[in-house]
């Protein structure tokens, strides 16, 4: 028989297969969180951090049985997250962010406009936590920008989040005279056209 066995490291929340090898009938204990205790492929997808262990007896002609035993260490959980003190706004925007995430230590930031950063706890700086960063709308309309986090552990595990922020056009009034004598004299009235940007 045969069997991929030892210990094995598994990100928090993904499942992992295990196999055996070498017999005609299976069984797994114990059989909890498994697609199936009774093949020789069964899927494991633990919710619980620590270390998991699981046996396997193969056996099959001649009465033959073997017994190997697997661990199963399940890193901890890695949640990405992060907090902005605006999500709306008028052009130019400035939008401080701050890192929330759990037991990050890689953060790499899109900010949705063509502009990224990544930090990490094992380069100078380390892990660049809070920051500003600056939005401009040189449009006419609303812009929605999608920011995306993405973060690994220090076992290489990771997770990834996203929030949308909103900036309008930045408001410049423009007013046009209609009547073009450049100077008056005496008491006059003047009509002006509204030329600004729409809204």
């Amino acid at each position: 028989a045969g069997i991929d066995a030892g210990e094995t490291k598994v990100c928090f929340g993904s499942p992992i297969q295990m196999y055996a090898t070498g017999g005609t009938k299976y069984k797994w204990t114990p059989a909890d969180y498994l697609s199936d205790p009774n093949v020789f492929n069964p899927i494991a997808n633990v919710p619980i951090a620590g270390i998991k262990q699981y046996q396997v007896e193969v056996s099959g002609a001649c009465n033959m049985t073997e017994t190997k035993t697997i661990n199963l260490q399940i890193l901890p959980p890695v949640k990405a997250d992060f907090s902005v003190d605006n999500i709306t706004g008028c052009s130019p925007l400035a939008v401080s962010f701050k890192n929330t995430s759990l037991n990050a230590a890689e953060l790499r930031w899109n900010f949705g406009d063509g502009t990224d950063t990544t930090s990490n706890k094992f380069s100078p700086p380390g892990l660049v936590e809070q920051f500003s960063h600056l939005y401009v709308n040189n449009t006419d309309k609303p812009i929605t920008y999608t920011v995306q986090l993405i973060v690994k552990s220090e076992a290489a595990c990771g997770d990834v989040v996203q929030k949308q922020i909103t900036v309008y056009p930045s408001v410049e009034a423009k007013l046009s005279r209609i009547d073009p004598t450049p100077s008056y004299c005496s008491t006059r009235s003047l009509s002006f056209d509204n030329i600004s940007p729409a809204t």
